[in-house]
């Protein structure tokens, strides 16, 4: 406790510093009993030579040289934050990888992270082959290749993406939150807008729904 502070000159900044005096001690002691706490956990083990106040082992020598990894990769510490993919499965041509949800920070999900759902395997696509085609109830049917798609107007949005196999809305399972929603996750995403693409083909008036094919094994389609 501190004494009451006195509306009068001197009085006034004495039980100010006293206060904050008071208060340093009571904060120092208990960054120090944590300080003991964490050491005491971790025993003599080797990992607590990195402990402050004494210097880590990374800060006593250089670190890799530049051009080792080209593209960037995860530390090695981050090791265990990986895609949650069943083990157990009978085949892995039509199946899906989970986000690991409960290991990440923010509303991004890496892209190494992101969820996967395949029906034909995973698809090794040729940017410089791959073409979208569209054809139906339009003036002019057309064939982009990626350089014309990349003449039009871009936009990037964040979204997140989420399966509808996405178990979340049953009876909850599993030991994580992957485990029981892991086929969701949310990325910053870049592209041309349909509506562009639609007006350079001259769409019809009569036209009412798109069916969308993806250039995967199973050919698998969505419409709208």
């Amino acid at each position: 406790m501190t004494e009451p502070t006195k509306i009068d000159g001197d009085n006034v900044v004495t039980s100010r510093r006293r206060f904050l005096r008071e208060g340093s001690s009571l904060v120092g002691g208990a960054v120090i009993a944590g300080a003991l706490g964490r050491s005491e956990a971790l025993g003599a083990s080797e990992s607590s030579d990195n402990l402050p106040p004494n210097v880590p082992e990374w800060m006593k020598m250089p670190g890799e040289p530049m051009g080792g990894q080209p593209y960037g990769t995860p530390s090695p510490f981050e090791k265990n934050v990986i895609k949650n993919i069943p083990t157990d499965l009978r085949q892995y041509l039509s199946a899906s990888g989970r986000t690991p949800l409960q290991d990440l920070d923010g509303i991004i999900t890496p892209n190494g992270l992101f969820y996967e759902r395949h029906h034909g395997g995973v698809p090794t696509i040729d940017p410089d082959q791959h073409r979208l085609m569209l054809h139906g109830l339009v003036d002019k049917p057309l064939i982009f290749t990626m350089d014309d798609i990349r003449r039009f107007p871009s936009e990037s949005r964040i979204y997140f993406l989420e399966c509808s196999a996405n178990p979340g809305y049953g009876k909850p399972y599993g030991k994580t939150v992957s485990d029981l929603v892991g086929l969701l996750s949310c990325a910053e995403w870049t592209g041309v807008r349909l509506k562009l693409v639609l007006q350079e083909a001259g769409l019809s008036s009569g036209a009412k729904w798109v069916v969308a094919e993806g250039a995967d094994a199973a050919a698998l389609t969505r419409h709208s």
